[in-house]
């Protein structure tokens, strides 16, 4: 039974997408691409009042402090 599980465990739990790794980040203009299940998904940082897109050397994130 043990093999099994870890044979399988991958394949049943694993990402579904192939895209990406999870938790890989990413700047495309001021959009963040986040690596969500094998898929980028995309969070505009403006429509969340920051400055925008920045690329650090620990991924990327939005950044500038929210504007009123």
């Amino acid at each position: 039974p043990d093999d099994i599980l870890l044979k399988h465990l991958t394949k049943a739990c694993g990402p579904v997408g192939t895209d990406c790794e999870d938790g890989l980040t990413l700047c495309d203009g001021n959009d963040l691409k986040i690596c969500i299940d094998g898929f980028f998904e995309y969070l505009d940082c403006r429509a969340y009042r920051f400055a925008g897109c920045l690329v650090a050397s620990d991924g990327a994130r939005c950044d500038g402090f929210p504007r009123p």
